[in-house]
């Protein structure tokens, strides 16, 4: 399954040629749609990436021996603090993850535990920092932390 995974399922769906991206793969159990297959979550990003990051703890004098994406960080996050919030009733509810920052948005939907869905898109979120100073007339570190429920309300 893993060369499998490695060799052809990435090939397919990762726009960088193999030798420059890390891949990673967890299985998430049998396909609903067809009991002879698997669904499989797929990760993979620019090698590079991740060697820089090794690159930062081992000159901090430690070695890493997880490096993690985004994606599957905030996943597990969401998880950790859900049962916080949700009632018996909430059990099987969709949850939309949204993280604006000055370059990009990600957007995430889970599904009960299930990622179901992660993209992130370049965003110019300096230019919407912007916007919010100059249509509130706020200097710009007033614009940039202020949360979007209270930029709504005002």
């Amino acid at each position: 399954m893993e060369t499998q995974i490695n060799t052809v399922e990435a090939d397919n769906v990762i726009p960088y040629p193999l030798d420059e991206v890390a891949v990673d793969y967890e299985v998430q159990g049998p396909s609903l749609q067809n009991k002879y297959q698997m669904e499989v979550l797929l990760a993979a990003c620019r090698r590079e990436n991740v060697e820089t990051r090794q690159a930062v703890v081992e000159v901090a004098g430690r070695k890493s021996k997880v490096v993690d994406i985004e994606a599957h960080s905030m996943h597990r996050a969401c998880n950790l603090v859900r049962p916080q919030f949700e009632t018996d009733s909430d059990k099987n509810q969709v949850v939309a993850i949204t993280d604006t920052v000055a370059i990009m948005i990600a957007f995430r939907i889970i599904i009960e535990t299930f990622p179901l869905y992660n993209r992130e898109q370049l965003f110019r979120g300096k230019q919407l920092t912007q916007e919010i100073q100059h249509r509130y007339s706020w200097p710009v570190e007033e614009a940039g932390h202020l949360p979007a429920a209270d930029a709504v309300g005002k």
